[in-house]
C-alpha cells in the first residue's frame, strides 16, 4: 500500500487520538496496525479491532502483538514508514518555505534536513525527533509574513502531533478498568523509585492488596459486579494515599502501593487506614437497592533492603499478604524473617 504524503498527515491526525483513546503504546508495530486501520485496506483487521471495541476489550500487549502478527505481513513493512509521513510532511514543508529566504534562516535549513533524515530512521521515536524540530522552529525568527505565517501553521500541527504522542505514552500506563497505574508501569516505576530512595537513603515500603472473596462477588453476580468491586477499591486506594505514593493494579484483583519515604511502622498506619476504610464500604445495586455485601481486603506490607532485587521485594509482600488471608482475611500483616 502506498499513500501520498498529504493522505499519511491526514492518517496521522486520527490515528494518534485512537490510540490514546484505547491506551495503545506508539511503538512502529501498534502504529502499523492502526494505520491499516484508519486507512481501510485490510477489511478482516477492521472487523477484528471493531469488534475488540464493540465488546469493550483492552487493548493489552498481547492482543496488540496478535493484531500485528495476524494483520501486517511482511509484504506491509512499509506501512512503519509511512507512518512518519504526516511529520515529514511538516518539515519539507518548512525546508520549501526556508529556500526561498536567505540569511539566518540557510542555518536552520541544515538542522531540519538532518532532522527529516532523523525522522525517516527514527524506528519509532518520533516524540524525540518531534521535540527537536519543535525546538529548532521556536528558535526560528523571520521578517517575512509569509514564512511566520507557514511556520506558525506547521508549529501548531507538530505541536499537536507531539501532544497526541504524549497522551498515547501516559494513557498506556494506566489499568483500561480503574484509571490507576497498570503492572507494566508499575515494574518500570518501581525500578525508578528503588534507585531514587537508596540515593537518597530514605526507606521503602510496599503493600500488596488482595480483595477477599473476589471469586464470590463475580460468581454470584458477574463479572459487571466484580468490575465495580475492583474500581471502588481503586478509587479508595487513591484517596487514602499522598502525591508521591504510587497505586497500580497487580492482576485482576490485587494491587500494589508504593510508599517512598515511609518506615515500616508508618507503611502499617496507612495500610490499617485504607483496610478500615474499605470495610465501610457496602455495593447497593442503584435500581433495586439490593445488597451485594461488604467488601474487604487483606494487606501485605514489606520494607525495602538494599539488598533486596525487584522480585525479592514483591515476593515478601506477596508473601505477607498471603499471611493476612490465612489468618482470617479483612487484616493487615507485615513481613517479618
Amino acid at each position: 500500500m502506498s499513500v501520498n504524503h498529504e493522505a499519511a498527515f491526514e492518517y496521522a491526525k486520527k490515528i494518534l487520538p485512537m490510540m490514546a483513546k484505547y491506551s495503545v503504546l506508539p511503538v512502529p508495530e501498534n502504529y502499523a496496525v492502526w494505520y491499516s486501520y484508519v486507512a481501510g485496506n485490510n477489511a478482516n483487521l477492521k472487523h477484528e479491532i471493531d469488534t475488540l471495541i464493540k465488546e469493550d476489550m483492552a487493548f493489552t500487549a498481547d492482543i496488540n502483538a496478535y493484531l500485528y502478527t495476524k494483520f501486517v505481513t511482511e509484504s506491509d513493512t512499509a506501512i512503519v514508514k509511512e507512518a512518519t509521513d504526516g511529520v515529514r510532511k511538516l518539515v519539507k514543508e518548512l525546508l520549501d518555505s526556508i529556500e526561498h529566504f536567505s540569511g539566518d534562516t540557510k542555518s536552520y535549513k541544515s538542522i531540519l534536513s538532518e532532522r527529516m533524515q532523523d525522522i525517516q530512521t527514527s524506528n519509532g521515536q518520533v516524540d524525540q525527533i518531534v521535540s527537536s524540530v519543535v525546538e529548532q522552529i521556536t528558535g526560528m525568527m523571520s521578517s517575512s509574513d509569509v514564512i511566520n505565517a507557514q511556520l506558525d501553521t506547521s508549529r501548531k500541527e507538530i505541536e499537536e502531533l507531539k501532544s497526541n504522542l504524549a497522551k498515547v505514552t501516559t494513557e498506556s500506563e494506566k489499568d483500561f478498568l480503574t484509571g490507576v497505574y497498570n503492572r507494566k508501569a508499575l515494574d518500570m516505576k518501581l525500578g525508578a523509585t528503588i534507585e531514587s530512595c537508596l540515593a537518597i537513603k530514605a526507606p521503602l515500603c510496599m503493600l500488596m492488596i488482595d480483595i477477599d472473596h473476589f471469586k464470590t462477588f463475580n460468581d454470584r453476580y458477574g463479572h459487571l459486579v466484580g468490575d465495580e468491586v475492583v474500581k471502588i477499591v481503586a478509587r479508595s486506594l487513591m484517596d487514602m494515599v499522598k502525591g508521591k505514593d504510587i497505586v497500580a493494579r497487580y492482576g485482576g484483583e490485587e494491587f500494589c502501593v508504593l510508599l517512598p519515604d515511609t518506615p515500616m511502622g508508618g507503611a502499617v498506619v496507612v495500610a490499617e487506614n485504607i483496610r478500615k476504610s474499605i470495610a465501610k464500604k457496602e455495593l447497593k445495586r442503584k435500581d433495586t437497592g439490593e445488597n451485594y455485601g461488604q467488601i474487604t481486603v487483606s494487606i501485605g506490607v514489606a520494607l525495602h533492603r538494599p539488598t533486596d532485587t525487584i522480585p525479592t521485594f514483591l515476593k515478601r509482600a506477596d508473601e505477607a499478604m498471603y499471611d493476612a488471608k490465612k489468618t482470617g482475611r479483612n487484616c493487615v500483616r507485615q513481613y517479618t524473617d
